[in-house]
């Protein structure tokens, strides 16, 4: 799996709730309105508010729309060795472009100028080396070919890709849709040239098989419907190792090109002592596949969730036809 990282906000009722897709949340931001509806971050002077780690690899590929909001450039992406910045995005308030900094330096800029108070769809592609690559794309178009010195020291493996306005005073910004690919795979493995991609966040629809008992009711579904999740409201709940519920989701919107990921994501926590481990469910073609030997649930809510960089049922990329028959749920699985 290449797919390292999706984010959408759309399922979250506070900022919070976002802290499993990353390591560590900055406290004091908001949710707003995001790009094509759902919701969006909105962040205000905050160098690294959103942190994900992981094993130090010399490429990534971050993608996301963003929006300049405040007086300042936001340095929006930024790319870490342990400590150490290598490289880092700003959007520049004096020129419009977009700059890349080696070590705080400018090292290169867009062609273009790129209006504040506007969406943005912003890919970068960045190979760590001292004989390094970056690539660029704004709104679908090529904006930066680099070739030459991309690495600050240390050896190149970056393991740590941090988000944020920064930029210091009066600096803010909305970031909404984030993917993170590495390169180590056959899929989600390089920049996207084929349209800006965004998240797409598909609620429970009605229920196809069910061994958990509602809080409330008979119908499974209309207690986990809802977008943003409403925590202790509604729920389905079980202690009986091996039960699971699976679930059909809402069709695709139209048009969709190529679907690059699914991410199914169970919002859980466990009301007993003791281990307990939930893992997603996912139905395709004539069989349930359950992703991983399960995440551990703690006594208050947090997310479990995979990345599906294929059809389990094919091993080939996703198509519209396949997510929309797919069927998603949870099965205790400790």
């Amino acid at each position: 799996m290449v797919a390292r990282l999706l984010e959408g906000f759309d399922t979250y009722s506070a900022l919070v709730d976002g802290l499993t897709n990353w390591d560590s949340v900055t406290s004091g931001q908001s949710l707003t309105t995001g790009r094509y509806g759902g919701k969006a971050l909105s962040a205000t002077n905050v160098s690294d508010l959103l942190i994900k780690g992981f094993t130090g690899l010399d490429t990534w590929i971050v993608g996301c729309n963003m929006m300049t909001t405040g007086t300042g450039s936001p340095v929006f992406i930024r790319f870490y060795e342990n400590t150490t910045l290598h490289i880092d995005i700003l959007h520049n308030i004096t020129t419009g472009k977009f700059d890349i900094r080696l070590n705080s330096s400018v090292i290169t800029s867009s062609t273009n100028s790129f209006a504040f108070d506007t969406w943005h769809h912003v890919q970068v592609k960045v190979y760590c080396n001292n004989s390094g690559t970056i690539n660029l794309r704004v709104d679908g178009s090529n904006e930066i070919t680099f070739s030459g010195d991309t690495q600050n020291g240390q050896t190149g493996l970056i393991n740590s890709i941090r988000m944020g306005p920064g930029g210091g005073s009066g600096t803010s910004c909305y970031l909404d849709d984030i993917f993170i690919f590495d390169t180590t795979g056959s899929t989600c493995n390089d920049i996207i040239t084929n349209g800006e991609p965004r998240v797409e966040s598909l609620p429970i629809v009605s229920e196809d098989s069910t061994n958990f008992t509602p809080s409330t009711g008979a119908d499974n579904a209309a207690m986990i419907n809802e977008i943003p999740q409403d925590g202790d409201t509604t729920y389905n709940e079980s202690s009986t190792l091996n039960d699971i519920d699976l679930f059909t989701v809402q069709d695709l919107s139209s048009p969709i090109g190529t679907i690059y990921t699914v991410q199914p994501k169970i919002y859980a926590r466990k009301t007993i002592t003791g281990l307990r481990k939930l893992s997603p469910a996912i139905y395709s073609g004539s069989t349930t596949y359950i992703r991983g030997a399960g995440v551990s649930v703690n006594n208050t809510y947090s997310w479990v969730t995979s990345l599906e960089d294929v059809d389990p049922d094919t091993s080939a990329a996703w198509t519209v036809t396949g997510v929309n028959n797919m069927k998603s749920g949870y099965k205790i699985t400790t």
